[in-house]
C-alpha cells in the first residue's frame, strides 16, 4: 500500500468530512474549498472563527456548517462593509448582506455578521481569543499583512490562519508574497486550485492533529490530498442541488459514489476514491 492509501487509513478524519454539504452555496471562488472547511472544523473543534471579507458568504456559511457538525461551541464573526474594494469590485451590497444576513439568522444562532472595516471592529475581539481566522479581504500585499499582523494578537497560542488566493500573481495581487514569508516560520500547507488557499499553524506541530501535521510534512503526500479535494470540490455543486431536492446526498453514500464518476479513471484521485468505498462502513 502507497504512502496516501496507507495516510487515508490511518486519519479518515481528514476524509469523511469532506462529503458533508454546507446549509447553502452561494456562487463564488471559494466553492473548490469548502470541503476543507469541514476538516478544518472537524480536527480544530475551535471555539471561535473569524472571517475577514465575507462577501455572499460562501466560506462562512461553509464555517457555519461545519461548526454545527463538530463544533457546536463555536462563535462565528464575518465582518465586511459590502461595499468592495479594488480587488472585489460588485454592486448591491444590502441585499447581498440583508439575503446572506436572512440564512444566517435562520440557522445559526451562534454566528453573527458584523457591517464594519476590520481594524474598526478589532478592538472588539479579546486578546487571544480567535481560535481560526480566515483573511479574505484586500489581496494586496500591504493589505494582507496589515490584517494578518492586526489579528495576530486576537489568536490563541495554537490558532490557525487560512488565507485566500494565494495562486494568485497578476494585477497587485501580494498574498502569495505574503504567505511565503509566513512558511518560513510557520508549519503550513496550501491547495493551488481555486485560486488558493494558504494554512498557517500558529503553534508547535505537536499542538495540533497528527493528520494536518503529516500533510504539512510531506508535500508528495499533500498533494495527492490536493487532489482528492479538488476532484471532491468539483462535484460539490451537483451534490449541493440533489441535497436540496432531498435525496439527502451529504456524506459517502451510493449518491454520492455516482458522482465521483467524474473522476478520471486511473488516476490517483479515482483510486483514493475507490479506497473511501472500501472505508464506506466506517462513515
Amino acid at each position: 500500500m502507497d504512502k496516501s492509501n496507507q495516510f487515508f487509513l490511518n486519519y479518515v478524519d481528514t476524509i469523511a468530512p469532506l462529503f458533508k454539504i454546507p446549509i447553502d452555496l452561494p456562487p463564488s471562488p471559494w466553492v473548490g474549498h469548502v470541503p476543507f472547511m469541514f476538516v478544518l472544523f472537524q480536527a480544530l473543534k475551535p471555539k471561535s472563527y473569524v472571517e475577514l471579507g465575507v462577501h455572499n458568504g460562501c466560506s462562512f456559511l461553509a464555517a457555519a456548517s461545519a461548526a454545527a457538525l463538530y463544533a457546536a461551541d463555536c462563535r462565528l464573526t464575518g465582518i465586511d462593509t459590502w461595499q468592495g474594494d479594488d480587488h472585489a469590485v460588485y454592486g448591491g451590497g444590502d441585499a447581498i448582506l440583508a439575503k446572506l444576513s436572512q440564512t444566517v439568522d435562520a440557522h445559526f444562532s451562534n454566528a453573527t455578521l458584523v457591517r464594519d472595516f476590520f481594524d474598526h471592529h478589532a478592538p472588539e475581539v479579546a486578546v487571544k481569543s480567535v481560535d481560526l481566522l480566515h483573511i479574505d479581504g484586500l489581496h494586496t500585499y500591504e493589505a494582507v499583512k496589515h490584517d494578518f499582523e492586526t489579528w495576530l494578537p486576537k489568536m490563541v497560542d495554537n490558532g490557525v490562519v487560512i488565507f485566500h488566493d494565494t495562486e494568485v500573481y497578476d494585477k497587485d495581487f501580494g498574498v502569495y508574497q505574503f504567505f511565503d514569508e509566513l512558511s518560513v516560520k510557520y508549519p503550513h500547507f496550501k491547495f493551488k486550485h481555486s485560486f488558493g488557499l494558504g494554512v498557517i499553524f500558529l503553534g508547535k506541530p505537536e499542538a495540533y492533529p497528527e493528520s494536518l501535521m503529516a500533510l504539512a510534512a510531506n508535500p508528495d503526500l499533500m498533494a495527492d490530498y490536493a487532489n482528492l479535494l479538488f476532484d471532491v470540490a468539483s462535484s460539490l455543486e451537483v451534490r449541493f442541488l440533489a441535497n436540496q431536492r432531498g435525496t439527502g446526498i451529504s456524506s459517502i453514500s451510493k449518491g454520492s459514489e455516482d458522482q465521483a464518476t467524474i473522476i478520471i479513471p486511473g488516476s490517483r484521485s479515482w483510486k483514493l476514491i475507490m479506497l473511501l468505498r472500501r472505508l464506506r462502513r466506517l462513515f
